[in-house]
């Protein structure tokens, strides 16, 4: 039984794939997804994308959006600034997931600062996707008719809503285990939620106010990022929380995926805003 209504308790934007994120009191609506989450995206020498599973050191990188551009920072390291605007830079082929893209570079100083302060053996490049690319959606319950639920470089959708009844649950499971509990950040949620059961977010069907609707896709299908600590880039070396996710929230395949989160697309009111403490109406029609 789900609940009729939600409060929005936390929205996040990611600018770079990987990296910390910016936290929001409010924000556009868009079918892309939250204005400049994940619009750059760490590559290397190969052109291949990079992300906290081949270097968990990515977590330690702030974002901000500041009024100049977007600015990176490290402890101890002087932060370094990118503009907004589209860069003039080489066109690089990539692919997130198997999805190709087609991105521009960003230029040799921030892949000087990238290499040098994350300690990489191999060069590392700042991307940005390319204005006139619209990267295709591979996953069926993410397409559409009139293909507007693009991404830039999230994994899937545009929106992954997590819900805070279900990291409590994670996190009661985990001390009865003996481990320790894990905080949010570690899923990377674009909006959070209250009001929920735990893992009731897999049965809903859209969440909405008279401004917006978002329609729930599919379920976030976990890897290993969250048992990354995304305040030193540590990992836990008994692949907590990934396997009690397997056993309280996991898929019904052999691999038993754990779950945690809900994909969600913009479906209704583009241009709209969504805040912290808003209350949207829970859609509980089954989505087959």
């Amino acid at each position: 039984m789900t609940s009729s209504s939600v409060t929005i308790t936390g929205i996040f934007c990611y600018p770079v794939k990987s990296c910390k994120p910016v936290t929001l009191k409010k924000a556009v609506l868009t079918p892309q997804g939250i204005p400049y989450d994940r619009q750059w995206m760490i590559v290397n020498e190969k052109n291949a994308f990079v992300t906290q599973r081949q270097n968990s050191k990515l977590t330690l990188i702030a974002t901000a959006l500041t009024e100049q551009g977007l600015q990176l920072s490290l402890p101890d390291v002087p932060p370094i600034t990118i503009p907004y605007a589209m860069p003039q830079g080489e066109r690089i082929s990539t692919e997130v997931f198997g999805a190709a893209c087609e991105t521009i570079d960003e230029g040799e100083l921030v892949s000087q600062w990238l290499t040098q302060h994350l300690h990489s053996e191999r060069p590392l490049r700042l991307v940005r996707m390319a204005d006139d690319f619209s990267r295709q959606q591979d996953e069926p319950a993410l397409q559409s008719d009139n293909n507007q639920h693009h991404v830039h470089f999230a994994d899937a959708a545009p929106y992954l809503v997590v819900n805070e009844a279900s990291l409590s649950e994670l996190n009661k499971q985990l001390i009865m285990a003996g481990e320790q509990p894990v905080p949010m950040n570690r899923f990377r949620p674009s909006i959070v939620v209250s009001g929920l059961p735990a893992f009731a977010e897999h049965a809903i069907h859209s969440l909405s106010n008279s401004h917006c609707e978002l329609a729930a896709k599919l379920a976030c299908e976990r890897c290993i990022i969250p048992t990354i600590d995304q305040q030193t880039g540590q990992r836990d070396a008994a692949m907590q929380p990934f396997k009690m996710l397997q056993d309280i929230n996991g898929t019904a395949d052999e691999k038993r995926s754990p779950k945690f989160g809900e994909y969600m697309a913009l479906i209704l009111g583009e241009g709209s805003v969504l805040a912290v403490g808003d209350e949207l109406s829970v859609g509980s029609a089954n989505k087959g």
